[in-house]
């Protein structure tokens, strides 16, 4: 298995016409390496993420406070500047929560 930066190189290098590939490094060799690349955004997969405290677990209240920030419009709102999406992009994706392991995730992820 190759490098996740492996189909930026070879789309670079004019070795391919077309790759899958991870939306931050795409964005990076777009606007960082100013090549001349376009984000193809339909079919894709989204998933979820969540954040849990323990029971138990030492420093809670920081732990709480914390998760208060990153989910605070601001940090949230700052992140769009490194992924780069649009709502309308959303109808078209497939929810991984919605198809994971054990419903179909695995022939979902086969066919895209």
């Amino acid at each position: 298995m190759g490098q996740a930066s492996d189909v930026f190189d070879k789309l670079t290098k004019k070795e391919a016409a077309m790759g899958v590939g991870f939306n931050g490094r795409a964005f990076m060799a777009i606007v960082g390496g100013r090549q001349p690349f376009d984000i193809l955004w339909d079919h894709q997969i989204y998933s979820f993420d969540y954040w849990a405290i323990p029971r138990g677990a030492p420093n809670q209240e920081a732990a709480r406070s914390f998760i208060r920030f990153a989910t605070s419009p601001g940090p949230l709102s700052d992140q769009t500047r490194w992924m780069p999406t649009a709502r309308r992009d959303a109808r078209d994706a497939a929810c991984r929560q919605a198809c994971g392991a054990g419903h179909g995730y695995e022939a979902l992820s086969a066919h895209f």
